[in-house]
């Protein structure tokens, strides 16, 4: 651990989620301006940008297929005045494909891809003459939509179980909606977990609230809280470590990350100090780098996490 970054990455629009390739080599980080969008590809190794891939704007999410050769961007269509798929090619570099996800209005929010790689799920929220939000179900090979689910009006994330047998939709309003991947049905389970991130180890989902400082921990087997974390700052993100001990969050307002002990549920201050702010978070595979990206200066910070 250090006490500045590794690293800083300049970037020519402010800079939002952050996914990292399943082999390590490729940071993928939306950015949103004025009047477009795009994904910034960093190369891990030397940590300098190497493309820039136009979008829609407001990018709502970003996720790499399992296999590392696609590249899905949750976004809005200016033209259409609705929420797309973008999916991106990560040999080339291009946009291949634009799904539409949502009617006249219908703002994308969070993305998912299954474990198998064979199916991606993205969320919009209520768009004109419909009260509840959508999430869409999207046959990757096709890039064609299968099935859609009704949830919530304002869904701000969504996550699939490591074993793909359950999605996961959270909400600014607390409601919870789980999605059976086999079935298609949909569940909205008795708990009140308000929250924009969330992360599973084991069967516990972690979430993250925006502009809280508290940490939920879910039971996945009940949907019940079983523990609450206080992280102390404004919390923004949240990932998991691969060997499952630490969870790290990130907090904007004190421009740092807290540690988690998953065994004790206590944090700690992470040891480094970041010049703006701390919003979205991605750790390399092997645990040892985390990617976040830092709004108010347009920069990705690098930081090492191997002490």
């Amino acid at each position: 651990m250090t006490d500045a970054p590794l690293a800083t990455i300049g970037l020519d629009r402010e800079p939002r989620w952050v996914a990292i390739a399943p082999d390590g080599r490729r940071a993928y980080v939306t950015m949103d301006g004025e009047s477009a969008g795009a994904v910034a590809v960093i190369d891990t190794v030397t940590n300098t940008v190497t493309a820039t891939i136009p979008i829609g704007i407001q990018p709502g999410d970003v996720v790499v297929a399992p296999d590392g050769k696609r590249v899905y961007v949750s976004n809005f269509d200016r033209t259409r005045l609705a929420g797309r798929l973008s999916v991106i090619d990560a040999t080339t570099d291009t946009v291949t494909a634009e799904v539409t996800v949502s009617g006249q209005g219908g703002g994308t929010a969070g993305v998912a891809v299954t474990p198998d790689g064979r199916h991606v799920y993205v969320c919009n929220d209520h768009e004109v003459g419909h009260e509840a939000g959508r999430l869409s179900v999207i046959d990757t090979e096709t890039n064609s939509i299968t099935a859609t689910v009704d949830v919530s009006a304002f869904p701000t994330a969504v996550r699939i179980t490591p074993d793909g047998s359950r999605v996961y939709v959270i909400d600014t309003d607390g409601i919870l909606t789980v999605v059976d991947t086999a079935s298609g049905t949909a569940t909205s389970p008795f708990v009140s977990v308000v929250g924009n991130r969330m992360a599973f180890l084991g069967q516990h989902a972690y979430v993250v609230r925006d502009a809280d400082t508290l940490l939920s921990v879910l039971d996945t087997s009940t949907h019940r809280v079983t523990g609450l974390v206080e992280v102390d700052g404004l919390a923004t993100d949240i990932a998991i470590a691969p060997d499952g001990q630490r969870a790290y969050v990130t907090q904007r307002t004190r421009s740092r990350l807290s540690v988690v002990d998953t065994a004790t549920n206590l944090a700690t201050p992470f040891p480094v100090t970041i010049d703006g702010t701390a919003n979205a978070l991605a750790l390399t595979p092997d645990g040892k780098r985390a990617y976040i990206s830092n709004r108010q200066s347009r920069t990705v910070e690098v930081v090492d996490l191997s002490g």
